[in-house]
């Protein structure tokens, strides 16, 4: 196939470069056929994270009859995949700055798939936690990495706006798994192996289209040279070279030898290979001892009440969206079967809440619910109503960039966490699911738009040597917001409905009172 003309960042140079730092190297590469390349593997990327993160969230209703599953079980199920990612966040961000991108993200994908795919037979629900509790830890390797993999076959001009869409792809895939359960899980059949032994039905075929999506991840990365960025900072230029004229190869459709960069700058220090030189040890512990070091600036004045506030907010802020996103379609399923089991006793109440209708399944047993069990997902309003929460979110996400240009990110912060508590206290009084499903819809996207624009405040408020370890402290403590909301949320609908409702309130009305608190990042950079 012909290749797309590149669009080049600069007008090629008459003679041959001899010499050229990774930006000039990168921008003469141009933007093409490769660049689209990186694009589609980033939407498939994005799938594979969604499927593997989100499909516990349509799996609950859909194989609680199957599993025999109780409310406490769901948490642990819908919030062990959060605790492998948090106990491994860390040790995957050191492996891939020794070790490469490319050969982690291309192992991760492909061990997620496996996983995925084991996970799909299962018959044992203590058996499907392990799966996904090792799916985290493997999986935390790959969300964290895409992104810089990526970015660093792109030159300055690129990318931004590379980044910018990739965000905006992780939205787009949030989108696409409810539309890809819509399609599957509803199907009425059923397959049985081994006399029985093992059942393979509609909600298990719904995982295997997820591991699918990871092992084709692996393979479009394997197909893909290492991050030139990254073998130059180890010193591997001719590795580099030898990357950017493969991109240069697909944008251009010139043989790789008329690439008019013959050498490339080191740009520092050459670094050997981590797994075979004693120098090597060294340099890692070097860099764990330096680690260390930043973590501990963070925790000290005058950095210290910064990074406990970032902490806090985003803590609330990822709790608070994780959840509610994680349990709406359990929500919806439970307010389905609440309308099916009416059917079933010949019963109606016509002034029911739709706290009473969620809490259904939360607090009746299985065989109470016999007749009803596993109903909703056949229901396409469960469906409908988690893709306009997905959208929902996703558009928040566009509109972001343009409501902090001219109220500021403290302001939208605050109107955010502000938003969100007003419409989870409104969730729990209402006895419409169409003014649930807008409520729900609101504290996903009011959240995730604090969430955003708290990330651009660290990036104002804490200096550039520090940066990414509070980027990454600030990741951790999203991530056990989330562990930790998911795991209580059946716990608090069993206490009383509007438990977990009224921590969700009291957490957003705390980060929007931690906000106010935050230096106006927008009039004076604190760098």
């Amino acid at each position: 196939m012909k290749n797309t003309k590149a669009t080049p960042d600069s007008e090629a140079p008459a003679e041959p470069v001899e010499a050229a730092d990774f930006e000039m190297a990168a921008s003469l590469t141009g933007f093409g056929m490769y660049n689209y390349l990186l694009f589609f593997i980033s939407v498939v990327c994005s799938l594979a994270n969604q499927f593997s993160s989100s499909s516990m969230s349509y799996l609950l209703p859909a194989a609680q009859c199957d599993l025999q599953m109780q409310p406490s079980d769901k948490g642990l199920l819908n919030s062990i995949m959060y605790a492998g990612m948090l106990l491994s966040s860390f040790l995957w961000g050191f492996l891939s700055d020794m070790l490469g991108r490319r050969k982690l993200i291309v192992v991760a994908y492909a061990v997620d798939g496996v996983l995925n795919l084991i996970g799909s037979f299962t018959q044992s629900f203590a058996f499907l936690v392990v799966i996904k509790f090792m799916t985290g830890v493997v999986l935390s390797g790959p969300m964290a990495i895409r992104l810089t993999f990526i970015s660093e076959f792109h030159s300055l001009k690129y990318r931004t706006r590379i980044m910018v869409l990739s965000g905006f792809l992780y939205a787009i895939a949030t989108i696409i798994i409810p539309a890809v359960a819509w399609l599957i899980i509803p199907l009425p059949w059923s397959v049985t192996f081994f006399d029985g032994y093992i059942t393979y039905n509609s909600w298990r075929m719904f995982v295997t289209v997820g591991a699918l999506s990871s092992f084709l991840a692996a393979f479009l990365i394997y197909l893909c040279p290492e991050a030139p960025k990254f073998l130059m900072t180890k010193g591997r230029s001719e590795e580099a070279l030898q990357a950017f004229k493969t991109v240069y190869k697909h944008n251009t459709g010139k043989e790789p030898e008329t690439y008019p960069v013959k050498k490339l700058k080191e740009e520092v220090q050459a670094v050997p290979d981590p797994l075979t030189t004693n120098e090597s040890r060294k340099s890692a512990c070097s860099l764990l001892r330096f680690a260390l070091k930043d973590a501990k600036l963070l925790l000290l004045k005058p950095l210290r009440n910064r990074t406990i506030m970032i902490m806090i907010l985003n803590y609330g802020a990822l709790l608070s969206s994780n959840t509610i996103r994680h349990w709406v379609p359990q929500m919806f399923a439970s307010a389905e079967e609440y309308k099916e089991y009416q059917k079933y006793t010949n019963t109606t109440n016509a002034s029911v809440s739709i706290c009473e209708m969620i809490s259904f399944t939360g607090v009746a047993d299985t065989d109470a619910n016999a007749g009803s069990c596993g109903v909703a997902m056949v229901r396409n309003t469960v469906y409908i109503n988690n893709i306009i929460v997905a959208s929902s979110q996703g558009l928040s996400f566009l509109l972001t960039t343009y409501i902090i240009k001219y109220i500021g990110k403290k302001m939208t912060m605050v109107i955010g966490y502000v938003g969100a508590a007003i419409c989870s206290m409104a969730a729990y009084w209402t006895y419409s699911t169409s003014t649930a499903l807008a409520c729900f819809a609101l504290i996903v996207s009011l959240t995730g738009v604090s969430n955003i624009a708290c990330l651009a405040v660290i990036v104002d408020m804490f200096p550039t040597g520090v940066r990414s370890m509070a980027m990454g402290l600030n990741s951790m403590t999203g991530q056990f917001g989330t562990f930790t909301g998911n795991l209580a949320f059946p716990y608090l609908l069993a206490i009383d409905c509007v438990a977990p409702f009224s921590l969700i309130t009291i957490l957003t009305l705390v980060g929007a009172g931690v906000t106010l608190l935050l230096p106006d990042t927008d009039k004076a950079s604190l760098q």
